[in-house]
């Protein structure tokens, strides 16, 4: 049997994914400048550091403004969405409570798409896409606590989910999406020393299209057969 192996390999059972992760943690002393690993605030690029809470390192708007700081991918650290991508999921390690602050993916700076909360001051996580917010139904962000935020994006079907502390806040949220292909940068803005984003960990996944797969499993059936055929005319003759 060893000998279908090779063939067997061929076959696409199983979705393929990658695995990118940022941490301030790794980056960074405790107050050390964001600009040390190219995070760029061109409004108040001093204001920003690196800052300790609850284990956590995170990044610090300081100075209190409302402000955002981007990080484009480069030598040190890049992280990509190829074309054929079905779905990628951004898990983020924040520190927030009842204070604005929003994450996620950039096209040369420009957020596409993330997640956050108390915007407008109504203690609510949400989803950002583009410009727009899709707010949850409850009054969650109200501690200021280490937190798990989880936005599963399904790029098929232009569908988003959220999730914190692996509790569902929004599920099969509509979005709007560009080429993700674009995404070529991570952001956070917010206006309050108290909160930030500690570690972006990103995973993109590639299911194989169905339809190849049963011209595969076609192909290796079709081989099987062809051989068991010709094996049994051989122990006939």
């Amino acid at each position: 049997m060893n000998r279908w192996l090779p063939l067997l390999a061929l076959l696409p059972l199983s979705a393929s994914a990658d695995l990118f992760n940022y941490s301030f943690a790794d980056e960074f002393a405790s107050n050390a400048p964001l600009l040390g690993d190219n995070w760029i605030d061109g409004v108040d690029q001093a204001g920003w550091i690196a800052a300790d809470f609850s284990g956590l390192r995170y990044s610090r708007n300081s100075n209190d403004g409302d402000n955002t700081i981007v990080r484009t991918n480069d030598a040190g650290f890049s992280y990509s969405i190829p074309a054929e991508a079905t779905a990628v999921s951004l898990t983020m390690q924040t520190r927030n409570g009842a204070i604005f602050w929003e994450a996620g993916f950039a096209a040369s700076g420009t957020p596409i798409i993330g997640a956050g909360s108390d915007f407008n001051l109504d203690n609510k996580y949400f989803i950002l896409d583009g410009g727009t917010r899709f707010a949850e139904t409850g009054t969650t962000a109200t501690a200021d606590t280490v937190n798990t935020v989880l936005l599963e994006i399904d790029l098929v079907n232009s569908l988003a989910n959220l999730s914190v502390n692996a509790t569902p806040l929004i599920t099969g949220q509509a979005v709007t999406l560009p080429a993700m292909t674009t995404a070529n940068s991570l952001f956070i803005r917010t206006n309050s020393r108290f909160g930030g984003v500690g570690t972006f960990t990103i995973q993109t996944t590639v299911v194989p299209e169905p339809v190849s797969g049963s011209l595969a499993a076609f192909g290796l059936l079709t081989l099987l057969l062809g051989r068991s055929l010709r094996a049994g005319r051989t122990a006939n003759d």
